[in-house]
């Protein structure tokens, strides 16, 4: 649609940790991310989300997400947190 080519600057996924005598579980996953053909071919477009989740034997559910976006059209760029 945008025919626009991203690219993983770095992925990571933290692995599962149990805490709290094993009453939690905490994990999640982070990326960065670039581009040069957003528009124009000279400036890069860059985005960096995170995502944490803390699962609780008591059925509690906590989140964490951030997203920040740099350069060319980046005010356009966003993401939705969606719980099912």
């Amino acid at each position: 649609m945008l025919d626009t080519h991203w690219f993983v600057d770095g992925a990571w996924y933290y692995y599962p940790s149990y805490q709290n005598t094993n009453k939690q579980v905490n994990s999640g996953v982070a990326g960065s991310y670039y581009n040069y053909d957003f528009g124009l071919n000279n400036l890069r477009t860059d985005s960096d989300t995170e995502a944490f989740m803390v699962g609780q034997t008591t059925n509690v559910v906590l989140y964490d997400w951030s997203h920040q976006a740099s350069g060319e059209w980046s005010v356009f760029l966003h993401g939705d947190v969606i719980l099912e």
